[in-house]
């Protein structure tokens, strides 16, 4: 007889491998949502730079992006 498994749970998000600006921009970003204008007032970088570690914080699920206005999600 074959047992059933569970499916296996996601990894935790502190598991996933961020870099170094990355872990910056979590840091600049809070729980309450802001568009990267406000952003920009508290980033070290140039806007293409900013856009650029959003998404890929994005595609980590780390944080969301709804109708422009980015918020933290871990």
């Amino acid at each position: 007889m074959t047992s059933i498994q569970s499916p296996i749970a996601a990894p935790p998000v502190a598991s996933k491998i961020l870099t170094d600006e990355e872990h910056q921009a979590l840091e600049i970003l809070g729980y309450e949502p802001i568009v990267l204008d406000e952003l920009m007032h508290f980033s070290p970088w140039s806007v293409a730079k900013l856009s650029q570690i959003l998404v890929a914080l994005e595609l980590k699920n780390t944080i969301a992006n709804e109708n422009g206005f980015y918020q933290r999600l871990v």
